[in-house]
């Protein structure tokens, strides 16, 4: 979980007094005025995303082509956190030779999961068993991961970096390479765990909202009503003229009061969150204390204890109808109040206490930010339909038959593994622009 000698981060960090201040620092780029500062780089990296996915066709009303979100939402998104963090983004939308760099990065994902379920394997030499048995696979298959081409990738990144944010603060995570530099006059970071904060908040985070968006956006094409419903809320936000004559306003959609009061998208990342939570492996704690009870068993003091989220999130304990996708559990009134606290209760999709994530908030901004954008500019549909669902191979149906023969009860749902979701491919979705008139 240590990438190097004292390369502790506020995620690994088991030192209360360091975690704390790794976590202070962290926090400095968070605060309102900061996400609001560098808020530009998001919708940069939205336009470029777009226009790729378009292929800058401009005739709107015209679908384009079949696109797998889901390696363009993660190249989105690792762009964009290293342009929102660091003023450096990492140019994978437009530069496709790099885009290798995730499919080492997925495998860190992994080897990281492995490890914090099985810690004793870095005692005994197999800390990196994931690429162990990824390299004797690639093998047997006649190709094999670049690593030594993303470690110089990376240098070049973070080298970037800091000379991006040593003078002045150019991202979010800026104030975590000032510290590493010793020009913060605060107890901070130093030079090691710069580097491990800021690869990992970085990778972690870029995962987490590529994963959002994939995820959002599969529930939304499969579940048309739901699509329908947030479509109308965010268009009759974002519009201006009379009832009669209105249009969408043309210019870009910000974070602030008129987004975050859009309670219907709230519920639609919720319930994405629910379905697909950001860290769905299990989170060991240490007992530190006695009489800690959970269920009917008492804890010994020293023991490790841990739950999953992803499991807790589909029990039906908890949730009605825990695998359909219900934005509408989370608007209150629509559950009797005894069973819409308890869902409030379970729900924390992001942890609790101090090692909570601490970009939580970001991540509800920019996922908002993005989704208006896209829900507001643009229709989009999955790819391939026929009448006996998604992925068939017959004709393909207009926007209009698709929402009229789908079920917004089906099971439609993503496959998530290790600690942090991830996978391979999919939703496969067509875009096309909306007219100003398309109200």
């Amino acid at each position: 979980m240590v990438p190097w000698a004292d390369g502790w981060s506020s995620a690994t960090s088991i030192d209360k007094e360091l975690h704390r201040s790794l976590r202070n620092t962290l926090l400095l780029g968070f605060n309102a005025n900061s996400l609001k500062k560098f808020e530009p780089a998001i919708l940069k990296q939205l336009e470029i995303l777009m226009d790729k996915i378009l292929q800058g066709r401009k005739d709107q009303g015209k679908w384009g082509p079949a696109m797998d979100m889901n390696s363009w939402n993660q190249w989105f998104a690792l762009d964009m956190i290293t342009d929102f963090g660091f003023g450096a983004p990492s140019s994978l939308l437009t530069n496709s030779a790099d885009r290798y760099v995730l499919d080492v990065l997925h495998l860190a994902v992994k080897n990281l999961g492995v490890i914090e379920q099985w810690p004793d394997l870095s005692y005994i030499g197999l800390g990196h068993i994931a690429y162990y048995v990824e390299a004797l696979t690639s093998f047997s298959k006649g190709f094999s991961l670049p690593i030594g081409k993303f470690v110089q990738w990376h240098q070049d990144f973070t080298h970037r970096a800091i000379i991006n944010n040593t003078d002045t603060v150019s991202g979010v995570l800026g104030y975590v390479i000032q510290s590493g530099q010793g020009k913060l006059g605060r107890k901070g970071h130093n030079k090691p765990q710069m580097l491990a904060e800021g690869s990992f908040v970085t990778f972690t985070a870029a995962d987490g909202i590529g994963t959002t968006l994939s995820a959002v956006m599969h529930y939304l094409a499969h579940y048309p009503r739901v699509y329908r419903k947030l479509a109308e809320e965010l268009r009759n936000q974002f519009s201006k003229g009379d009832s009669e004559n209105k249009q969408h306003k043309p210019e870009t959609i910000t974070w602030g009061p008129e987004l975050s009061s859009c309670k219907y998208l709230q519920a639609c990342l919720n319930e994405a969150w629910r379905l697909v939570p950001p860290a769905c492996g299990v989170h060991w704690r240490e007992c530190e204390r006695a009489r800690v009870i959970i269920g009917s068993d008492e804890m010994p003091v020293g023991s490790d204890v841990g739950v999953s989220l992803f499991t807790i999130f589909r029990s039906a304990d908890y949730f009605r109808d825990a695998r359909d996708f219900w934005p509408e559990r989370w608007i209150k009134g629509f559950l009797p109040d005894a069973e819409y606290q308890l869902a409030k209760q379970v729900f924390h999709p992001f942890s609790l206490g101090t090692r909570s994530c601490a970009g939580s908030h970001a991540a509800v901004m920019i996922a908002s930010v993005v989704l208006a954008n896209v829900m507001v500019k643009y229709d989009f549909r999955p790819a391939r339909l026929t009448e006996s669902g998604p992925g068939g191979h017959g004709e393909q149906m207009n926007l209009d038959q698709h929402f009229n023969s789908q079920s917004c009860n089906s099971k439609l749902e993503f496959d998530s593994h290790f600690t942090l979701p991830i996978w391979k491919e999919g939703p496969i979705l067509q875009f096309r622009e909306r007219s100003p008139n398309d109200v």
